[in-house]
């Protein structure tokens, strides 16, 4: 069973690409990267240069591929819990891959981060906020459930930098505080047209805003805020 469609369902009963990566696959590998174990899952690119100051690069389906190290533009749960910090960057060098007892890669146009069609993959091992509710009801004479639910992400960096003198700490040269706030709100519908035919449907709605707040002002004040709003949807047969 997958949870990554917000309520527990088959795989066999998802209209989308899923692969699924066993504990006995990530365990006889080397376990140097995340890279060993998912090279062979359909539309996933890994590099991996093996500096744990870069950490992975990761693309799904394209998405992904434009930076230059790291994880972004696809969400991350580590145990069911989200990874990803709402800027969209996401560090996996924390992850024991010894203790990885199963990987799941959900390609989709689902439950997808703002602007960016790309996937969810989940590693299961042996909320930042937000709630969900799920209600299965009859509908005439046919089986129907709805799933309504919010995700609330928020993540404040106090980011400094100072010279390098030989290597002593050398005068303050940048500061800034920097957050980041992600407001999701999803509806998804699940109606079971017949016994071998389900019809699902789901709209997302996101807003994202980021902020800077400059403290370092002897280059003048680049404090900036910019927001972002998207609506995606998605209709499938199964």
């Amino acid at each position: 069973m997958v949870t990554a469609t917000r309520v527990e369902r088959n795989p066999l009963s998802i209209p989308l690409a899923i692969s699924t990566v066993s504990g006995d696959d990530v365990q006889r590998r080397q376990l140097l990267g995340l890279d060993e174990s998912m090279a062979r899952v359909p539309g996933v690119y890994i590099t991996n240069r093996y500096n744990d100051s870069r950490d992975l690069r990761i693309s799904i389906r394209g998405f992904g591929a434009r930076s230059n190290f790291g994880v972004r533009g696809m969400k991350i749960y580590v145990d069911g819990i989200p990874s990803t910090a709402p800027n969209g960057q996401t560090a996996l060098d924390g992850l024991d891959l010894a203790n990885v007892n199963r990987i799941y890669n959900w390609r989709d146009f689902y439950a997808r981060l703002p602007f960016a069609a790309s996937g969810t993959t989940t590693f299961e091992r042996f909320f930042y906020g937000g709630g969900q509710y799920s209600n299965a009801s009859a509908l005439g004479s046919f089986a129907n459930r709805v799933t309504v639910g919010i995700d609330v992400d928020h993540m404040t960096d106090d980011r400094r930098r100072f010279d390098n003198l030989n290597g002593q700490q050398g005068p303050l040269g940048f500061e800034q505080d920097e957050e980041a706030d992600t407001v999701g709100l999803y509806l998804q519908d699940d109606f079971a047209l017949h016994e071998q035919v389900d019809l699902q449907a789901g709209l997302r709605y996101d807003h994202v805003e980021l902020a800077i707040d400059d403290r370092f002002l002897a280059n003048g004040d680049q404090s900036a805020t910019l927001e972002f709003d998207e609506i995606n949807w998605m209709v499938g047969a199964v």
